[in-house]
């Protein structure tokens, strides 16, 4: 009980927080611009916003889906689909979305017909999976939009240090992704988090670990059944499409509203700002933080009005998310007529 009221205040505070960083960085914006802006989107125009998100989920949920099937169970992709839609939603919505939606994905995909060791090892697989097709993205966008970087940085700190961001973020987050990697892959990892759960002085949540023991056994079973061979461009590619896709959203809300930034340009902060709503759990969405950061950026690469453009892009990727947790929700709220009937495979 104090471990979950301790998490309910941070979460409160990160809110509030997070609120309050949103209305000083929009504190000069002016109403009538910004409305000026988004009355320039045709109705028609609207679905481009809505498009790339669709096609970064539907892309990570084909590449997670390959994963699973070198688990050994072949799930339809429909059903992970919903599932994907259904914490996406908790994702962006809730204080420590992140950790909500891996919870959630792994009980989902139980009830949705996966063994209990299928589900977490399909959850570890995605967490890895994510890290290192970002890594791998990072290094393109250094590689593309360094130049720009480097622009939006002497700007920013009066140095061009910030161009090289990507780049040791790539580094950073590939070194953490291997390291992770190889500890699913030695088939130790869970039983060693079983080994560390016991420790807690808690007699009962102790038999209840010892009753799910065979579950953690499982589960690293079912790791080595996928680090058995290299990971393929059928796991990666398709993850690394969603992280284009986040730039390719950007650039394309930018250009409805007339802010004429290059693709490139728009990738060489837009990992950076995807990196840190990743790391960023308290607040649902980085909410607050990555509204300062494009607001920055904006500014440092010359966009007419950045003040009122980050306004009115704020509030189309805002808008972009709700509809999107709108149809997870929707999701959750129907009956469950629809399941995973994942079929197990035999393997040699």
């Amino acid at each position: 009980m104090g471990r979950a009221k301790h998490r309910r205040t941070l979460a409160t505070l990160g809110v509030v927080a997070a609120l309050g960083l949103l209305a000083w960085t929009f504190r000069h914006a002016q109403l009538n611009q910004v409305t000026a802006l988004l009355g320039r989107l045709h109705p028609a125009a609207l679905p481009l916003v809505l498009l790339p998100y669709a096609l970064a989920v539907g892309s990570e949920t084909w590449g997670w889906r390959n994963a699973i099937l070198r688990l050994g169970h072949a799930v339809p992709f429909v059903g992970l689909l919903r599932v994907r839609l259904k914490t996406e939603a908790l994702s962006l919505t809730l204080p420590f979305g992140q950790l909500v939606c891996d919870s959630a994905t792994a009980a989902l995909l139980q009830r949705g017909g996966l063994p209990v060791s299928a589900g977490v090892a399909a959850v570890g697989v995605r967490k890895y999976l994510l890290a290192l097709s970002q890594a791998w993205f990072l290094l393109v966008a250094f590689l593309v939009g360094h130049e720009a970087l480097a622009q939006a940085s002497q700007k920013l700190i009066n140095s061009t240090a910030l161009q090289w961001a990507p780049l040791v973020a790539a580094i950073t987050l590939g070194t953490v992704a291997i390291v992770f990697g190889s500890g699913l892959n030695r088939g130790a990892l869970a039983t060693f988090t079983l080994r560390v759960l016991l420790r807690i002085p808690s007699e009962a949540f102790r038999r209840t670990l010892l009753r799910a023991s065979p579950h953690f056994s499982a589960t690293d079973a079912t790791l080595q059944r996928f680090f058995h061979r290299p990971v393929g461009l059928t796991q990666v590619a398709p993850i690394v499409l969603l992280w284009a896709m986040e730039s390719v959203e950007t650039w394309v809300i930018l250009s409805l509203l007339g802010a004429r930034l290059s693709l490139a340009e728009v990738m060489s902060f837009e990992v950076l700002l995807s990196l840190a709503r990743s790391l960023i759990v308290v607040v649902p969405a980085g909410l607050g933080i990555q509204d300062l950061g494009y607001f920055t950026f904006f500014r440092a690469l010359g966009v007419v009005d950045p003040v009122s453009t980050a306004a009115a892009f704020s509030l189309l990727k805002r808008g972009k998310e709700l509809f999107w947790a709108s149809i997870g929700y929707g999701l959750f709220a129907l009956p469950r007529t629809f399941h995973l009937t994942p079929t197990t495979l035999t393997t040699n």
